[in-house]
């Protein structure tokens, strides 16, 4: 059987390895030759303010929420069985190693074109430093996606670059909470206007919100998260929608994850 021919959602999945550094369990697998992130519901990690066990569902709607949008921001992600029990599965992406979307630079070398500023500090020694990211379409893009599924934890490993020079975003498990959690390392363009192109890939989630076959965004997201979490997600788009520009910090939460990376 060839790979254009192994049904990666049923086929069997091997566990090969462990991402030792990853909060909840996550491991490396294989279906048949294509490698995928494995994460297992069994091995998430209770937190105080997310529901039990929905952090897989998550991650997939993550995923179907970047589809809407025509962007591809994030990798193919499905839900399925393994030999730890069902979970989340997640296409691996090789990341160019050459290349750092987000940083920490002196803060000398911090203000450079094509490069936003997100908050200045003190590293190791003193030093004055910088946590910067890039000033591309790609994060932009990633930018409105966080602000839309309400992303809890954008680090700045979370962002992958590839040698194409895409950048897609993983890591979706604290995401679609009613709550304002935005939390996220590409603030670097608080209260921009939205671009037309962002601004129409919200309007096309907002449209298929309200759609409710099986088929549809509105229809899937309601198997994976419940009814106040998706109208808080149709909201969102509206305020997006209205002010059409980059959301800035809200709630009591830090504005950034930690750790940064």
């Amino acid at each position: 059987m060839t790979d254009q021919q192994v049904d990666l959602e049923s086929a069997d999945l091997e566990v090969v390895g462990r991402i030792q550094t990853a909060s909840n369990a996550t491991y490396v697998g294989r279906i048949g030759t294509t490698t995928v992130v494995y994460k297992p519901v069994a091995g998430e990690k209770p937190l105080w303010d997310f529901p039990d066990e929905t952090l897989a569902g998550r991650e997939v709607a993550a995923y179907l929420v970047s589809e809407a949008l025509g962007w591809g921001v994030v990798p193919r992600t499905w839900l399925r069985d393994g030999p730890l029990g069902p979970g989340m599965v997640q296409l691996w992406q090789d990341q160019d190693p050459d290349q750092d979307p987000v940083d920490v630079v002196p803060s000398h070398a911090a203000r450079r074109d094509g490069w936003r500023v997100v908050l200045e500090g003190s590293g190791a020694d003193d030093e004055p430093v910088c946590l910067v990211h890039e000033d591309s379409p790609s994060l932009r893009r990633m930018a409105v996606f966080d602000a839309l599924v309400n992303n809890a934890d954008r680090k700045g490993g979370h962002v992958l670059p590839l040698s194409d020079g895409r950048r897609l975003g993983v890591d979706h498990g604290v995401t679609f909470h009613v709550e304002p959690k935005l939390r996220t390392v590409l603030w670097g363009w608080v209260g921009q206007r939205l671009q037309a192109d962002e601004l129409d890939g919200v309007r096309r989630v907002r449209a298929s919100l309200d759609e409710h076959d099986d088929n549809s965004l509105g229809g899937r997201l309601a198997a994976l998260l419940d009814a106040a979490e998706v109208a808080a997600l149709a909201e969102r788009c509206d305020r997006l929608l209205r002010t059409a520009a980059f959301p800035a910090p809200e709630g009591d939460m830090p504005a950034v994850p930690w750790p940064l990376f």
